[in-house]
């Protein structure tokens, strides 16, 4: 996102959308993953449920809050720096969320 964001040139631009592309492909692998992983065996149905309508909801309005960005500073840096800083914050959700467990259930290693 970051090449995308202050990249100009076609050797930055081009670089930032494959690895912006290459980064989709874990949208759709690596959330189930993770609840297999981290959540009982009776329960990963309904949280990938969940996983993919919380995905939905954001895939419908990221475009217009994203082009709402772009529209008050006039250009895309602001916006692509408030979607790299999102996708930053997921990941640490992800990473520093594993420790925790519900009351009386020990995480799973």
């Amino acid at each position: 996102m970051t090449l995308l964001a202050v990249g100009t040139a076609v050797i930055t631009i081009v670089p930032g959308c494959i690895l912006f592309g290459l980064g989709v492909g874990n949208l759709l692998t690596l959330p189930p993953l993770i609840a297999q992983r981290e959540f009982p065996p009776e329960t990963i149905s309904r949280v990938v449920a969940l996983i993919t309508a919380v995905n939905q909801a954001v895939f419908a309005f990221a475009p217009a809050v994203l082009g709402i960005l772009r529209d008050i500073s006039g250009s895309y840096l602001v916006a692509f720096l408030v979607a790299a800083a999102v996708e930053l914050v997921a990941g640490c959700v992800v990473i520093l969320g594993r420790g925790i467990a519900p009351a009386g259930e020990l995480p799973r290693d």
